[in-house]
């Protein structure tokens, strides 16, 4: 999937919000470790989708070119990203955030009825239906 330069900004911008609340939260207000922090996120943020984001800002990059692990967490970035600044985003550049959005996560509910056996489809209908149902961006 074609990641087009135009965005990148946008996503970088995603990428450090995220970062910034997950040190934020590492701890409770009595100082306890919250249980579902694992630090290993901001190891993918910092180490696997910063750097491309960054390294091809001027000319877009293949979504092949980032760890699967860390081009799925950026991409789970966007419907929350658009929730919360679209009113500060172009509409093409919305447009195109909620695009490879849904084509990610359309692809990947795609990958998973592929895998299940014909006759077992029917036992596994509320799966698939999750899976098209986290494709959705809730605008409100």
């Amino acid at each position: 999937m074609w990641i087009d330069r135009e965005i990148i900004p946008l996503l970088i911008d995603a990428v450090g919000i995220k970062i910034k609340e997950e040190e934020q939260i590492q701890e409770d207000d009595n100082g306890k470790r919250i249980e579902d922090f694992d630090p290993n996120d901001l190891v993918i943020y910092r180490s696997f989708v910063l750097p491309v984001l960054e390294k091809n800002k001027e000319t877009g990059f293949h979504s092949k070119e980032m760890l699967n692990k860390g081009f799925s967490f950026m991409i789970s970035l966007i419907p929350v990203y658009l929730k919360e600044y679209r009113k500060n985003i172009d509409k093409n550049h919305y447009g195109k955030l909620s695009k490879i959005y849904y084509n990610h996560r359309l692809s990947e509910a795609i990958a998973y009825l592929n895998l299940i056996e014909e006759k077992y489809i029917e036992e596994n209908i509320e799966n698939i239906n999750r899976y098209i149902d986290s494709a959705k961006i809730n605008k409100k």
